[in-house]
């Protein structure tokens, strides 16, 4: 009795030390799992001698267990014949049989090779067979199609032209312009670069506001077979300076909004100012002069360092996304298509051009309004909208107005939405698939990197738990791999890597940062993969389940923000010793937060007077 007494308070003591612990660490209350640790391993090292007594032998009996008191439970132990063994206990909410036959598969792989050869690292031994390998190296990367550049870009939208010269082809503000005079306008313009010196190698910046300037700009450059980078007006002088001066191009296009930005900078090149009513018309072509592996267009992202880093796409990825889209979405679906991203990023790159190859129209949203459902309703009934892209906080603020409204009675003529820019809300998605059943949806995922997303998901039914970015359209390949560059066994999680035609030639002018992030690709050689900072796992249909990212990137709204860009600011100001910015979320909604070290509290408005001068508003 004094040894059970004994005992009891020992158990009673450790009670009470476990149960503060659990408070100390503010874990939540969960009786479905083991608050402080959910794997647990243990050895069973102790001998088990066998109770004699006269005409009576005890020894242990193994009753097996029904339930499991955490989510994986590995014991080992040595059996009297001096083996090991090893069993499994888990719980089958989480893990299905063949997931534990696939752990003990790997584990008996592990032991072969460590007993083999046990001078080598664990991070050397490849754990996958060769069907599993084969499964993610071919079948799961199975998009092989054929999109010969017979034609390029401008070639596909000069024959449309040709075949319908007086169909609408840009809607602004009130103005539609015919494929005629598109055409004809970006002609003339393309011949005024020639006659100052702009040759297929040079960099052509875009410094305008929304409008037909910037489309008949972009196609004048690329019929000489230069590369546009568009830049946005509402950058800062500091930026717009920096950036611009960094490409030393001989000529910057600028509508009227352009102008005005630049009108006080420093900036080395010339202004050249295109206004669509005073730019003449030539209806003659000039013949291709754009190689299908030459550069199109770069794209400015956010970059740690506090500079934006240049994106160099080609014509041919451009090009095989434009053809995917052909397969996938279909010719009707470019019937119509409303612009919804800002041209200075790479989704708006199909929204303008994608429908100009295919007899279509694009709608470009007036620079002053909001795209409301109001608008929204308003644009796609004046124009027979049939497809569109949202983010995924503007379409949560379309579903939100849906539900409250009968303007979903409306949609009659759209055919597709894209949705894309960062991780999209479930519950949400759910609600629009029975709001609007007849309107199909597609998740969309890829960086710049990758030329407008490379890996795309069919969003078919409305009661989903996760959502996937799904698999990797045409000619691209997707590959999920651990620290040490190795394949990651479906349901793993590591890096999502990306290959194929539609990998960005690198950034410009950063030679350190392309040969960090664009390495060769370890299993087709004399190819690149991009290090996307994704992290990823593959699911049992060989969907890619995307669950977030490694380092301290962060989008928001759609956009791509760096937060050691705002860090390196904020350092910058001559009272900050240190800072981190961090994002947060309420109700749904990101937003940014930071943090900083001084001598003395410094005013939120001054410190974004500050940051003003160097990035971006958004």
């Amino acid at each position: 009795s004094e040894v059970k007494e004994k005992t009891l308070n020992c158990f009673e003591n450790q009670a009470y030390q476990y149960e503060e612990l659990i408070e100390e660490l503010s874990l939540p209350r969960d009786t479905s799992r083991n608050p402080l640790f959910d794997v647990m391993f243990s050895y069973i090292n102790i001998d088990r001698e066998e109770l004699m007594i006269p005409g009576l032998t005890l020894h242990a009996h193994n009753s097996g267990h029904d339930i499991t008191k955490f989510d994986l439970t590995l014991v080992a132990g040595e059996s009297e014949e001096g083996l090991l063994y090893v069993s499994i206990g888990y719980s089958t909410d989480l893990f299905s049989a063949a997931t534990i036959d696939r752990f003990i598969t790997y584990f008996e792989r592990i032991v072969e090779a460590v007993t083999t050869d046990f001078d080598q690292k664990l991070s050397e031994i490849d754990i996958l067979s060769f069907e599993e390998r084969k499964i993610l190296l071919h079948q799961y990367n199975d998009t092989t199609a054929d999109y010969s550049i017979s034609e390029t870009i401008v070639e596909l939208f000069e024959a449309q032209v040709a075949e319908n010269p007086d169909h609408p082809s840009l809607v602004f503000e009130g103005t539609i312009f015919s494929y005629s005079q598109l055409n004809g306008k970006a002609n003339f313009l393309a011949r005024k670069l020639l006659e100052r010196g702009i040759e297929p190698h040079h960099t052509v910046p875009l410094v305008m506001s929304r409008g037909i300037e910037y489309v008949v700009s972009f196609l004048a450059i690329r019929k000489i077979g230069a590369c546009c980078a568009p830049i946005s007006i509402y950058w800062p002088a500091a930026r717009l300076k920096e950036v611009l001066n960094g490409l030393d191009a001989p000529v910057v296009l600028v509508n009227q909004g352009g102008f005005s930005s630049l009108a006080e900078s420093e900036i080395k090149s010339e202004l050249f100012l295109v206004n669509h009513l005073e730019v003449g018309s030539s209806p003659d072509n000039l013949g291709s002069l754009v190689d299908p592996d030459s550069l199109m267009v770069m794209f400015h992202t956010s970059g740690t360092t506090g500079r934006p880093k240049g994106v160099l796409l080609t014509e041919r990825g451009i090009y095989n996304r434009f053809m995917w889209m052909n397969d996938y979405f279909g010719q009707a679906s470019s019937r119509s298509v409303l612009r919804t991203t800002k041209h200075i990023f790479d989704s708006s790159l199909w929204q303008l051009f994608w429908p100009l190859i295919n007899g279509g129209k694009t709608i470009i949203p007036s620079e002053d309004k909001p795209l409301d459902l109001e608008y929204f309703s308003e644009l796609l009934n004046a124009h027979e909208v049939t497809m569109t892209d949202f983010v995924p906080s503007l379409f949560n603020d379309l579903v939100r107005e849906l539900e409250s409204s009968t303007s979903q009675g409306t949609f009659v003529s759209l055919f597709d939405i894209v949705i894309g820019g960062e991780a999209i809300s479930v519950s949400t998605v759910n609600k629009f698939r029975k709001l609007c059943p007849n309107i199909r949806l597609t998740n969309l995922y890829g960086p710049t990197e990758a030329s407008i997303g490379c890996i795309y998901y069919p969003i078919e039914g409305s009661s989903y738990r996760i959502i996937p970015i799904g698999k990797s359209i045409s000619n691209m390949n997707a590959y999920i791999l651990d620290k040490n560059g190795k394949l990651c066994a479906p349901g793993v999680s590591g890096e999502l890597c990306l290959g194929g035609v539609g990998l960005a030639k690198g950034y410009f002018k950063l030679p350190e940062l392309t040969s960090d992030k664009f390495i060769p690709n370890p299993f087709k050689p004399g190819e690149k993969v991009y290090k996307t900072g994704d992290l990823a796992r593959w699911l049992p249909d060989g969907n890619i389940e995307y669950l977030g990212r490694i380092d301290h990137q962060v989008k928001i709204r759609g956009f791509r923000i760096e937060l050691g860009e705002i860090e390196s600011h904020l350092t910058s100001h001559e009272a900050i010793r240190e800072a981190v910015v961090l994002a947060k979320e309420r109700e749904g909604d990101k937003y940014l937060v930071g943090y900083y070290v001084s001598k003395e509290a410094l005013s939120s408005s001054e410190l974004r007077d500050h940051l003003s001068k160097h990035l971006p508003e958004y």
